[in-house]
This record gives C-alpha cells, sequence and structure tokens, in this order.
C-alpha cells in the first residue's frame, strides 16, 4: 500500500488495461477485484454489492471513493496530477453484541506509507484480541504497541517519519473514537461525556470529538450546534464567467469557450510530469540575481558546468 519512488528508471512501459485478466471481478469466496478495474466501476459494484448483507460495509468504501476522487480521477486521469496521501489506513473489528465494545477476533489494523514491506500492525492487532475498545487502560496500551511497531522509513520529499507516525496514530484513534459511540449510541449526551471523559482528556482534547457526540445527540443541542456532528457532503462545483462585448464585431471579439477546457476537466490532457523520462533528457534550474540592480560585467559558469551544466540562458 501506498506510492513509493522507483530507484531505477524502468525502460519499458505496459499498458495493463486492455489485459482481460486483470479486469476480472469476483464475489465468491472472498470479493476480488483485477488490478486493472477502474475507480467508478470498482463503486458502482460496491452500490449494488452493499444491499446483500454478506457485503454490506462496501457502501462505506464507495462512498469513501465518493468523497476523495472526482471523477477524472476515477476514470483515466493519470496518478501524478493528484496529492499522494502521506499516510492511508484501514481498519476492520468484530465486536461483541452486548455492547462492551470487547473485541471478538483479531482485527485487521493495516497502514500505507509507512514503508513498502510494513502493512498489518501485526502487535497492534494482537493485542486488541479479547479486550474491550471501551477500556481507557486498552486504548492507552493499543496506541502505544501501534507507536513502537510503526517504523516509517524516509525517502525525500515525504513527510518525516514523525510526522507520518503521528497520522497514522491518529486515524487509529479516531476509527476508535467512532467504534466507541457507535457502540454507546443508546447513551444520553452528559452520560457518554462522563463515561468517556477520563479516556478523551489523556488521548486528546475534548473538542476533537465533540462532532461525532454531536451526531448522536442531535435532540439534546441546539440547533445552531447540530451540523458540526454531520458529515459535510460537497456538491457539485462550478464556475461561470461572463464578458461584456460589442456584439455588432462578433466574431472578432466573441466569448468562446477554452479548447483545452473539455480535455482539462476529463483528465484526458497530459502534462509534462505524466511523460516518463527519456535519454539525454535536460532540466532548468531558475536562478536569480542577489542584487536588485546592477550591470552584469562578466559570467563565470566553470563551477556551474563542473556539476554537469551544459547551457546557460541569461534574461
Amino acid at each position: 500500500m501506498g506510492v513509493y519512488r522507483r530507484k531505477v528508471e524502468p525502460k519499458i512501459y505496459i499498458d495493463i488495461t486492455g489485459i482481460k485478466e486483470l479486469r476480472t471481478i469476483s464475489t465468491e469466496p472472498t470479493l476480488v477485484l483485477g488490478g486493472s478495474v477502474s475507480l467508478t466501476e470498482a463503486m458502482e459494484l460496491f452500490y449494488d454489492l452493499s444491499k446483500e448483507t454478506q457485503y454490506a460495509y462496501t457502501k462505506v468504501l464507495a462512498d469513501h471513493i465518493d468523497l476523495i476522487a472526482n471523477v477524472p480521477v476515477r476514470n483515466i486521469m493519470p496518478r501524478a496530477q493528484n496529492a499522494h496521501a502521506y499516510v492511508n489506513a484501514g481498519f476492520m473489528m468484530k465486536l461483541s453484541d452486548d455492547g462492551t465494545g470487547k473485541v471478538v477476533q483479531k482485527p485487521n489494523i493495516v497502514f500505507g506509507g509507512i514503508d513498502p514491506q510494513f502493512l498489518h500492525a501485526i502487535d497492534t492487532e494482537n493485542f486488541l484480541i479479547g479486550k474491550s475498545v471501551l477500556d481507557e487502560q486498552v486504548l492507552q496500551g493499543a496506541l502505544s504497541t501501534l507507536d513502537a511497531e510503526l517504523l516509517p522509513d524516509y525517502i525525500s520529499p515525504d513527510a518525516v517519519p514523525e510526522y507520518r507516525k503521528g497520522l497514522a496514530k491518529a486515524l487509529f484513534y479516531k476509527e476508535n473514537w467512532r467504534t466507541l459511540l457507535k457502540a454507546q449510541n443508546s447513551a444520553t449526551l452528559s452520560g457518554l461525556v462522563q463515561k468517556l471523559k477520563g479516556v478523551i482528556i489523556n488521548l486528546t482534547r475534548l473538542d476533537f470529538c465533540i462532532g461525532f457526540i454531536l451526531s448522536l445527540a442531535k435532540a439534546k443541542v441546539k440547533k445552531s450546534l447540530i451540523s458540526g456532528g454531520d458529515l459535510l457532503i460537497r456538491p457539485l462545483s462550478s464556475a461561470k464567467q461572463t464578458y461584456d462585448t460589442d456584439k455588432s464585431v462578433w466574431p472578432l471579439n466573441q466569448p468562446v469557450p477554452k479548447l483545452e477546457a473539455l480535455a482539462q476537466c476529463s483528465g484526458e490532457a497530459a502534462y509534462i510530469n505524466d511523460h516518463p523520462a527519456i535519454p539525454g533528457e535536460l532540466f532548468g534550474a531558475f536562478v536569480v540575481t542577489t542584487i536588485g540592480q546592477g550591470n552584469i560585467s562578466n559570467m563565470d559558469s566553470k563551477e556551474a558546468l563542473g556539476l554537469g551544466m551544459v547551457a546557460q540562458l541569461t534574461f
């Protein structure tokens, strides 16, 4: 999981979109998607499967794709045009039905963006088996265990290991908080805060989690605060620009759609970062003067040429 820089640039690129075996989808005995299935196809599949009890969880996956990936990203836009997540994570825990928050079987706790070899937080998974996530000491112990086994690598320009470890732990804690609230969704607002106060104070600020509390107690809070507990839904964005022109001279100054607009909005437009490096490719570096106003009397490029520079341009 995660995206990592190549140490050696490949000489050959192979388009896998036409390989039939990589576009197959199977649901028995488990759900398997081929590596060439698009995000749009995956979303549609997840929504259909979520109607079945066995795959009800796939609706959450589809909603997440819908939230973070716009249409061009889901279909054909190259990954280089989009920001990479520093750390991503996935959690699956089966809790007891008695509301105690006991983890009844080994959970799945996975992270991407830590290092190429790290996937499962195995020590933390084993630690949680048979324990209650509602217990402050258990949650503290799980975070300590996770802290010990998270050892992010560092390859520039990635974020520093300390920052990525903090993100991973925050994702784990946030998910446990959501799980904890779901298990206590019948509690009153005041009772819930009192029950969990010790856990919250030792881990983070109380207002970090207030949105989830609001979502469970809408009938008990002011109307002006209710939206704090709702998941924000981003509407479809659009824009329009108008011009004041003299129609008598059209088409001289007649407004027309931007020629590149459709290609850029659909993700079909190729940018320089989307093309692989070619043999002998040159890169430019912009160097500014350290003198605000002056005259150039001489330029000595020997040092720069010794570092591999092949030419210089002055403006």
